[in-house]
């Protein structure tokens, strides 16, 4: 299963094409002027707007300068990087499968990595270089750490998901709470303040 996840995502890095203009100009120009020193700037990261923080870019910059110390192409850390965004949501994935083995049965956890797996859908997300993929990857996580019952993690997962991420991926987070509200309430606001604390 493993490798099968990964083949798909290694292959979704490799061949899919970048398929919003965002990714683009507000993604990979912007990486390439924090890492280079050079690059295109949107009117959203300009001063003069501020809608963008650089947070969500400089968070790939780790993983973009790593290869640049290596000594690695500018061409070659850009598969890199979608590379190592596409391993990512196929470990996400990953982990999810072994959460619903766990809680359900091999069917539905066969038929859930089947579908996920040849999706178009992820093999679109999962090597994007876009908030709301960080946010798929940091949900994937949440869902799977809920279905363990091990709240903590899926609420960590869900705050990153839309503080780091993508502000309304943060809704995805509804179902957990309302679990986690029936049974404990006080361990709820307690495990909120703590992920908040992490992530800011």
């Amino acid at each position: 299963v493993c490798v099968c996840v990964c083949v798909c995502r290694v292959f979704a890095a490799l061949f899919s094409n970048i398929s919003d203009c965002d990714e683009t100009y507000n993604y990979w120009e912007p990486l390439h002027f924090v890492v280079f020193g050079s690059g295109f700037q949107t009117w959203e990261y300009s001063p003069v707007y501020a809608l963008r923080s650089y947070a969500y870019v400089e968070l790939h910059g780790v993983v973009v300068r790593l290869m640049a110390l290596l000594g690695l192409s500018k061409v070659t850390m850009f598969y890199g990087l979608r590379v190592v965004l596409a391993l990512t949501a196929g470990v996400s994935e990953i982990r999810l499968y072994v959460s619903l083995r766990r809680r359900f049965n091999g069917t539905v956890s066969l038929l859930f990595i089947a579908f996920s797996s040849l999706s178009c859908g992820m093999f679109i997300s999962s090597a994007a270089f876009l908030p709301s993929s960080f946010a798929l990857f940091c949900n994937t996580f949440a869902l799977a750490y809920w279905m363990d019952r091990r709240y903590f993690p899926a609420v960590l997962w869900t705050a990153v998901s839309g503080i780091v991420g993508w502000p309304f991926a943060a809704a995805l987070g509804i179902p957990i709470a309302i679990d986690f509200l029936s049974s404990n309430f006080l361990n709820f606001v307690r495990y909120c303040i703590a992920a908040l604390a992490l992530v800011l």
